[in-house]
């Protein structure tokens, strides 16, 4: 992985959540038994492809088995940019935000370190994430 994953724990209190969060599990392949029996799931996960090195995806979801079969094309509706990169394995599962709201506010600072208000400082120093001459982020592997 390119980011520490305790990192996104730090993440999660920056944003407030760090009191919320019920569970992080990492994963090593197979999805497991990542979900618990909840009333309502909010997850946000992470993906890497099998086939191309050093490709991931970030995501959220409310049921995790579902949405990896979804990536690997074995039930229809996953994500335009995870076609290329087939297979994908899920390694992390952070889930227990409080709402939706909540896991896309994580999923976006998870996704855009460099972007993100409140992860911008502590995510400087790590020296994954630049920004290019245009202001855009690239992460460096």
């Amino acid at each position: 992985l390119s980011t520490p994953p305790l990192f996104w724990l730090k993440v999660a209190g920056l944003l407030g959540l760090h009191s919320e969060i019920k569970g992080i599990i990492f994963l090593s392949g197979a999805l497991g038994n990542c979900v618990t029996l909840m009333e309502t799931y909010f997850g946000c996960y992470l993906l890497e492809s099998q086939t191309l090195k050093g490709k991931n995806y970030i995501g959220f979801t409310v049921d995790p088995r579902r949405r990896i079969r979804q990536h690997n094309g074995e039930i229809p509706a996953g994500a335009w940019k995870t076609k290329k990169g087939r297979p994908w394995t899920m390694v992390l599962c952070i889930f227990g935000f409080p709402n939706k709201i909540a896991a896309l506010q994580f999923e976006y600072a998870w996704q855009h370190p460099a972007v993100c208000r409140r992860v911008r400082g502590p995510a400087a120093h790590l020296g994954f994430v630049q920004r290019t001459a245009r202001g855009r982020q690239r992460v460096v592997s």
